[in-house]
């Protein structure tokens, strides 16, 4: 069977009308800032180092 595009499928019982693109949700918002992306890379590594942290005592805590 050839590739057909989904716009050629045909919906039934569904107006070609009532269906519309959701465009909100493709990625139509502008990218991070450096400033924004740099936040956000400083809170995933400050939350890594307190999961390290949290092992390290757990890991002290638990007789050997």
């Amino acid at each position: 069977m050839p590739n057909v595009p989904r716009d050629a499928i045909p919906i039934a019982g569904v107006d070609h009308h009532q269906i519309d693109a959701d465009l909100s949700a493709s990625g139509s918002y502008a990218p991070p800032r450096p400033s924004e992306l740099y936040a956000r890379l400083g809170a995933m590594l400050v939350i890594a180092l307190l999961f390290g942290l949290s092992a390290q005592v757990l890991v002290g805590i638990l007789p050997h």
